[in-house]
């Protein structure tokens, strides 16, 4: 029989940190987003630049995406340790 190695504090703790980066990733790009556009800075470069940014930030951005399965897989995993240890 296999022992149970794992602590539904610790998890929902983890899960709390994974939604505090998702906000701060979310404010993070769009800060970003908001600086390019007020930037005093109009020429093909900058336009290059802007495509290659917004590349990297989508890339960033799924991290939102991902992270939600991951908060729900949590979230399960939590309710059957509690439900397992009786909680």
């Amino acid at each position: 029989m296999s022992s149970i190695q794992a602590n539904p504090d610790s998890l929902k703790k983890l899960k709390g940190d994974i939604d505090r980066s998702q906000r701060e990733i979310n404010q993070a790009i769009a800060r970003v987003r908001s600086s390019l556009k007020s930037a005093e800075w109009r020429d093909s470069v900058k336009d290059q630049f802007e495509r290659d940014l917004e590349q990297v930030l989508r890339s960033v951005a799924a991290f939102d995406k991902n992270a939600d399965q991951l908060k729900r897989y949590l979230d399960k995993k939590v309710q059957i340790l509690q439900s397992y240890q009786g909680r």
